[in-house]
């Protein structure tokens, strides 16, 4: 498979991963409290998601760079398929809080395809190719919330979107499973042009000398004869303990202040995200199918604004740290706009702005993320990357539910605040500072 023909096909897996999600991520909240929750209650269902994406995340990347994309890919398609296939079957908070277990802690195919994507581009074409990337994802949800908000009116339970949406991921998995053709070792061949010395193998065995080959038997008794010598209940604890510490290998000096303001925008952007379709229902008093329109169209216009961001970093001469703080006081301020606005319809167009500024931030920081690591940590990086937002849908799901049980305008505020924390942190800390510095 050529290096064009792979980069189309993380593209469609980008796409219909979104595509699924969000055929039912804009109704959960409105599930739980259907089932009896409090918006307090469901706010803590979409944190148990987030609490596990955060110890799961970065060890899914791991598991990616050392066992290959693929098998990634289909332990994040397959297994949280059976999770929301749980959650189109059940009637009781209880059961949806079971259904959303496997998802937290399995569904990474959007990280594992970025990590791919960083393994098939360049440094200089990363930028466009995660432009195009996030864009043919937000073209997923384009469709998916229109194709829910017509199944949600069909179905009142709201049961239907969750089944459909687990159907979407087996169907995802078999795709993956018949067009993408990596295994670990492949991927270690890529790797690796030296294998003639003793080195850790990326599936957890060893590459031993030019004698092995000569003599396969014996080495490989030596080779189990040593993985038994040093296994022991410490160190194997020891080593699940470092697989699902988030900061586990990670750089506080090159990575510290990303991380930091990771936090505060994707915080922002997902508990503005999590109160959008309750705002728009309660202050606008919109139906599911009007509702996924809306969304719709907000999909539409990030895909667009996904793909000028290759432009735009052009024209800030590739300095992203200037972009990513211009993109910042952007966000703040649309946030504020729509949380204050009068009409439908001007919030309708205060999606665009919104959808540029939260494009350009998802691809800009990780693109610095990698630039600032090494080719051997992609998987691990993006990972991390992911792993911070997931912090943010834990926190995120609960901040909005206590919000939204005194007004549903508060979740807008406290967003459009962040992101102004945000911009306020990226303007002080030393890295990204001296860089945007720099480029003046």
């Amino acid at each position: 498979m050529d290096k064009s023909w792979r980069i189309q096909i993380i593209y469609i897996f980008g796409f219909l991963d979104l595509l699924s999600v969000s055929i039912c991520y804009p109704l959960l909240p409105k599930m739980a409290v259907i089932r009896g929750a409090s918006p307090t209650v469901a706010g803590l269902i979409g944190s148990l998601y987030g609490g596990l994406q955060i110890l799961s995340s970065t060890p899914m990347g791991s598991v990616s760079d050392v066992h290959g994309r693929k098998f990634g890919l289909l332990l994040s398609y397959v297994i949280p398929a059976v999770g929301y296939l749980i959650g189109g079957t059940t009637t009781t908070v209880f059961g949806l809080c079971l259904s959303r277990l496997a998802p937290g802690c399995f569904k990474h195919g959007l990280t594992i395809s970025k990590a791919l994507l960083a393994d098939v581009a360049t440094s200089e074409e990363r930028p466009a190719v995660f432009g195009l990337f996030t864009a043919f994802s937000n073209a997923g949800f384009i469709v998916g919330p229109l194709i829910g908000g017509y199944l949600a009116e069909m179905d009142p339970s709201l049961t239907l979107p969750m089944t459909v949406t687990g159907i979407c991921f087996l169907l995802q998995a078999l795709l993956v499973q018949l067009v993408l053709s990596e295994t670990p070792r492949d991927h270690h061949k890529l790797k690796n042009t030296k294998p003639n010395f003793t080195q850790e193998h990326e599936n957890g065995d060893s590459l031993v000398s030019e004698e092995c080959p000569r003599n396969q038997t014996a080495c490989t008794s030596q080779n189990n004869t040593t993985a038994r010598q040093q296994w022991s209940p410490k160190t194997s604890i020891s080593g699940w303990v470092s697989k699902i510490n988030i900061f586990h290998g990670v750089s506080w000096q090159e990575q510290g202040d990303l991380i930091i303001e990771r936090l505060f925008l994707t915080l922002a952007m997902l508990s503005f995200r999590q109160n959008l379709p309750q705002f728009l229902q309660e202050h606008f008093n919109v139906d599911y199918i009007t509702m996924g329109k809306i969304l719709s169209f907000n999909g539409a216009v990030a895909t667009i604004a996904a793909l000028s961001v290759g432009r735009v970093t052009k024209l800030y001469n590739q300095c992203l740290p200037l972009l990513m703080t211009h993109a910042t006081l952007l966000l703040f301020t649309v946030v504020l706009l729509i949380t204050l606005s009068p009409s439908l319809t001007l919030t309708i167009l205060l999606l665009a702005p919104l959808s540029l500024a939260t494009s350009t931030l998802r691809i800009v920081q990780v693109d610095i993320a990698l630039s600032r690591g090494k080719t051997t940590e992609r998987g691990m990086l993006v990972g991390l990357q992911n792993a911070v937002a997931s912090l943010s849908r834990t926190v995120s799901p609960l901040l909005v539910g206590v919000l939204q049980e005194v007004n549903y305008e508060l979740p807008g505020f406290a967003a459009s605040g962040l992101a102004l924390g945000a911009f306020v942190t990226m303007v002080t800390m030393p890295s990204l500072a001296k860089q945007t510095s720099d480029f003046h």
